[in-house]
């Protein structure tokens, strides 16, 4: 069970708190009988994406959080396409290279950012900035505005991860 407040106003965009408790009725195995605290905030940057900060105090009985790792990449870039009016990311692409394999993450292309499976599948096989030239993007998903239609946000998304694989070196 929970309860939640929250407050939203516009403030050059969607700005948004959020506070509330939480209790399981359910678990009760470890003999856990707290009640959970949580807040946030979210910030609407533009219609594509929202940077949300959430805390939860929702740890067991003597636990505590003692560090928090990343894989290291051995290789990473990014790199944008920027709209001529505001210079956010119509499409941004990220490219990484660890020792556990390649990520690739899209922005601006879609609704929300995602990863790019069909590029991380091509560059795992080949990291270079030819390896995407067959690869197929989608385009069902794709945002679709004045600025760019779907089909060219597809065709941007292979070009800025040739350029973020060229610029990882």
């Amino acid at each position: 069970m929970y309860i939640v407040m929250s407050k939203n106003w516009s403030f050059l965009g969607n700005l948004g708190l959020h506070i509330g408790l939480s209790k399981n009725y359910w678990e009760n195995e470890d003999g856990d009988n707290n009640i959970d605290v949580f807040f946030g905030i979210d910030k609407e940057l533009n219609r594509s994406f929202s940077f949300l900060l959430e805390y939860d105090s929702a740890l067991n009985d003597g636990e505590i959080i003692k560090s928090v790792t990343f894989p290291n990449a051995t290789k990473a870039a990014y790199a944008k396409f920027p709209s001529p009016a505001s210079r956010y990311a119509m499409v941004g692409v990220f490219v990484a290279q660890a020792a556990d394999g390649v990520r690739v993450a899209v922005t601006g292309a879609t609704e929300c950012a995602h990863r790019g499976p069909n590029l991380e599948a091509a560059l795992s096989a080949n990291w270079s900035p030819d390896a995407v030239d067959g690869v197929t993007i989608p385009v069902d998903r794709m945002n679709s505005d004045i600025h760019a239609g779907a089909e060219y946000r597809a065709h941007l998304v292979v070009v800025m991860a040739k350029r973020a694989v060229a610029a990882a070196g």
